[in-house]
């Protein structure tokens, strides 16, 4: 889980065969906070990670591995920082 006590967010690979995405979920209500297609131009889009949250630079990012990239996202808003 990310994000402060009162907003903790639940963060899923999702990354299969077509479109791979990353999910992350309310984790009070099950809604969805916010989900970003993985910008890959991988030949196989099927791979399984674990999440990392990691601090760099005073700010938190989420590590996520895909299929022939490694992304690292904003926590709270999915936004990619780094690829």
């Amino acid at each position: 889980m990310v994000g402060p006590a009162d907003k903790r967010l639940m963060v899923f690979s999702c990354d299969a065969a077509k479109q791979p995405f990353v999910l992350a979920l309310d984790a009070k209500t099950g809604k969805q906070a916010w989900r970003i297609q993985r910008d890959t131009e991988a030949r196989k889009n099927f791979s399984f990670c674990t999440p990392l949250l990691i601090e760099a630079d005073d700010k938190e990012q989420l590590v996520l591995p895909g299929s022939d990239a490694v992304f690292a996202y904003e926590p709270m808003t999915g936004k990619v920082i780094w690829k």
